[in-house]
This record gives structure tokens, sequence and C-alpha cells, in this order.
């Protein structure tokens, strides 16, 4: 397994295997919390690698010290039921496969995830007796240890590449892993929103108190409640005077703007962008944020403007740099480009390469917004395939 600052879960994560693992590996990635003396606690065989943000390469890295004749992959929010170590044992002892597919029950109170299932209570009562219910994903986890079975992908990283390659047979083991990470995301950010309900219920006239509450919500997918919040602080900042950092208009200005951006409204959130840049023309948030706005309402020239101005204010700005680049190769592609529109604002020389991301979605708005951001600078174009969304991941 890999590991960084994961000390809260790694503890309960190395217990589920005890009695049934003969080593573990654990490859650290440069943890600042106990993670590496909980590792050490449990027997493990600690490895220090310096994190390249390639996943691929942390879990090779502990691939090539592992020892055993089998190989299972585990990450350190997830289990085993004690109740499936017998099970494990006897397929590890057979000849029916040289490695499985594992079903992993990714615990989270969003019913809305396609395939969600409500928790039983029966088969995995100990495990289940904290979460509302979980979804299902599958990939291979346990394998016969093999010197060309390696991951690959930076990021969600798989060996069934290679395990096709070397020809090793792939069967469908029915123990489950059980991850955790979900879930307990979801009540960090929910924690986020009890306590700021609570410090407005005692102030309720303060207005930083509702400020905070509103990303709160933002962070927790509760848009509407969030859009509440910070419309009260919008329409009460220039009244109240405080001086405040954290309600600075142009910082209130930009979450409301997040919030509008996020529940959908893009016009709304751009008439709050530009109002933004009229009063603060300086604002190098606020030029690439309505360049973002312009893009997704297809008004694809005042989106370059947009970008160039965040450009000359920030010119070594990596993200600003990415967004413009990659709408001028947009324009260069379309009708819509001009020799005077494509040279309007010089970036870095073409790097030789176009690299399209591809997404299946389905009722998972605030999922994609992170997933879209987390990519803004590598890809050069997105492909979205909609399969019935009922939120708001379309206009995501």
């Amino acid at each position: 397994m890999i590991a960084r600052d994961e000390a809260d879960f790694l503890d309960r994560c190395l217990a589920s295997v005890k009695g049934l693992v003969d080593e573990i590996v654990v490859v650290d990635t440069g943890s600042q919390d106990q993670t590496k003396a909980v590792a050490r606690r449990h027997g493990a065989r600690l490895f220090s690698l310096e994190w390249t943000g390639d996943f691929s390469a942390a879990r090779n890295a502990a691939l090539e010290r592992a020892r055993g004749q089998w190989v299972l992959i585990l990450d350190c929010d997830e289990t085993l039921a004690r109740r499936d170590h017998d099970t494990l044992r006897l397929l590890l002892r057979s000849d029916a496969a040289d490695a499985y597919r594992i079903t992993t029950r990714n615990y989270s109170s969003d019913a809305g995830r396609a395939e969600w299932h409500a928790s039983a209570g029966t088969d995995y009562a100990t495990e289940e007796k904290h979460y509302t219910g979980w979804f299902p994903t599958t990939k291979v986890r346990l394998w016969r240890r093999h010197a060309a079975v390696r991951f690959r992908g930076a990021v969600h990283e798989l060996v069934e590449a290679s395990l096709q390659e070397t020809g090793q047979r792939v069967g469908d083991c029915l123990v489950p892993v059980h991850h955790y990470g979900y879930a307990e995301k979801e009540r960090a950010a929910d924690r986020y929103v009890e306590a700021g309900e609570r410090k407005l219920e005692s102030s309720p006239d303060d207005l930083q108190a509702r400020y905070e509450l509103a990303i709160a919500y933002r962070d927790a997918g509760r848009l509407s409640e969030g859009l509440d919040q910070i419309r009260f602080v919008v329409s009460n900042t220039a009244a109240a005077g405080t001086g405040s950092d954290y309600l600075d208009p142009d910082n209130v200005d930009l979450v409301h703007a997040d919030l509008l951006d996020r529940a959908g409204h893009l016009q709304e959130a751009l008439d709050v962008v530009e109002g933004l840049i009229e009063r603060s023309p300086a604002s190098t948030a606020a030029h690439n944020n309505a360049g973002s706005l312009l893009t997704r309402l297809g008004r694809h020239h005042e989106a370059l403007a947009a970008y160039g101005r965040a450009h000359e204010l920030a010119p070594d700005h990596e993200v600003i740099a990415g967004n413009l680049e990659r709408l001028k190769r947009h324009l260069a592609d379309g009708a819509e480009a001009t020799p005077e529109l494509i040279a309007a604002s010089p970036v870095e020389a073409d790097r030789g390469y176009r690299l399209s991301a591809c997404l299946i979605a389905r009722d998972c708005a605030t999922d994609l917004a992170r997933c879209l951001d987390s990519i803004a600078t590598v890809a050069d174009e997105i492909v979205v395939v909609d399969t019935g969304s009922q939120d708001d991941t379309v206009a995501v």
C-alpha cells in the first residue's frame, strides 16, 4: 500500500488484515502525521518515496519490495472483514485463477450515486453499521506476484493491461473491500456545517459567520443553502463597514459567483464577476473566472479577452496560461478563428500534443466540478457523455 498522512485510517486498515497477510509493505510518500509510527506498530516494512504525482510509480515501488507469492492491494481508508479471511485463504490455495477482481463497497450517504445500495445490516453489519449505504466499484486487487505485472496510469492506476499482456487468468472474488474515505469526507463536510450553524445561531448578526457557513454549505454540496447565506452577506456587507479581511467585497463576490456557477446559474455568476471586475479591475481571479464562464456560455471571443487580461496581470500563473492556450486551440480548430484573434494574447508555444479527457456522468455535479478543476491545465478538450442526470451535472 501507499500512504501519506493517513494515520487516522491506517490503524483500522492494518488491524483488519492481521492474521491474514504474511507481510505488510507500506510506501510512505511524505507523511507529516503519525502514519509511519502506525505502520511500524503493525510490523510493516516501511519505505519512503518522494511524491512525484504518479500513483503508479508509488504503487510499483511497493510491488518491487513485496516478497509474498500473492499480492493484495489496499488503500489506507479501506478494510477487509475478518469473517472473510478464511474465504481468502482458500482462494489463495486454489488454482482457479492467477488474479482476482474485487468489488469495493464505497460507503456514502449520497443515495443519488449510480448503483447506490442501502446498508442492509446483515452480511456485513459491523462494517455497515455507521453508514447509510454504499456504491460498488470493481478492479483487480489480488494476484500472483509477477515481475511484469505493474500498475499503469498516473491517476486511477490499474494492473489489468499488464495482466492481459502476460496471459494471467483473471477471476472474480466475492469478498468485498470496505472503503470509508467518501463517507468520512462527507462527515467532515457535515461537521463544518454543524459548527457553522452553531456559530451563526449564537451570533445571528455576524456576517463573517454567515460567510463561513456559505463556504461550508458549498463544500457539503448544499448549494441553495449556501446561496441563501452568501446573498444575505452580499446585501449587508456594504452597510456593515467591518473592515474584516474575510468580508472583503472581492472575496464575497468570488464565493457568490462560485456558488452560482456550481448551481448551474452561469449568467448570474458572470454578472457577479463582471461587477467585481468593474470595482477591482486588477483582480486576476475575476478575469480568469470570467473567461471560464464566458467559455461555457459559448462566448469564446469575450472569453479569450478575459483570459488574456488575466494572463497580463499574472504572466507566470500556470492555470491561467493553460486556460488561454486551450481556448486558442479550440478557436484555431473552428470557424470563429481569425489570425488577429489567435495572436491577441501570446502564451507559451504549442507543446505539440492534444489531449481529450473523456468522461461519462450521471447525477454527480459536485464530484464533476472537482474532477474538471483537477484536469483544467492538462486536457485540451473535455468530452462528457451524460446518461440521464437529474441534478446540475449538465450545467457543470
